[in-house]
């Protein structure tokens, strides 16, 4: 926590020795120079739906993964609805933290993102996360197979008329679980969710 405030504090600093006295949207990055009056804010584009994402985002590394699936090279609007609401963006190049995290691929780079959650998504979260989703993904949108479907953005409306009263059992399972073979686009892993 202390190493974080340190760290706004200097960027904060950087900022203001630029004579600029907003503060920092999201997007906005520090590009740091020798000189620190030369140091400046870039404004970098993030999508705020599913379409922007699709058509007007350029990644930065090699896998694309949205609410904990991988993308297609090519999303389509069936992988990525025009409308999903996106509320998060995480950049991250960096091997070893990305083999904590258990992704899949860990010697590549990912462009995360992560949308809005449904009531259901949020039931399951806050009353198993605690019993069943290993501490390192507790940060992370995760997956859902529901009675052995994989919910995807474009169906997560299907989510919206379960009744919390209906689930049975909830289990984590990391992506490489024999009874995930079936899904490659896992990054982490997927909640198991069973309703009656």
């Amino acid at each position: 926590m202390l190493k974080h405030c340190i760290i706004f504090i200097l960027l904060l600093g950087v900022y203001k020795a630029n004579g600029q006295n907003s503060l920092l949207l999201k997007g906005d990055k520090i590009v740091l120079d020798d000189n620190p009056r030369h140091s400046r804010v870039e404004s970098e584009y993030i999508p705020r739906f599913g379409a922007g994402l699709r058509n007007s985002y350029n990644k930065k590394f090699d896998y694309l993964i949205v609410d904990g699936l991988i993308m297609p090279d090519k999303p389509t609007a069936n992988d990525i609805p025009d409308s999903l609401m996106l509320i998060r963006k995480l950049v991250m190049n960096h091997p070893e933290a990305l083999e904590t995290t258990g992704f899949k691929y860990p010697l590549r780079g990912i462009d995360l993102f992560e949308s809005e959650t449904t009531h259901f998504y949020d039931f399951i979260v806050g009353n198993y996360r605690d019993k069943t989703l290993p501490l390192k993904l507790w940060g992370y949108r995760i997956p859902m197979l529901l009675n052995g479907q994989l919910i995807v953005p474009s169906r997560y409306s299907v989510l919206n008329d379960l009744p919390t009263t209906s689930v049975r059992s909830v289990a984590f399972k990391a992506w490489d679980a024999e009874e995930l073979k079936a899904f490659d686009n896992l990054a982490f892993g997927a909640f198991i969710v069973t309703t009656q």
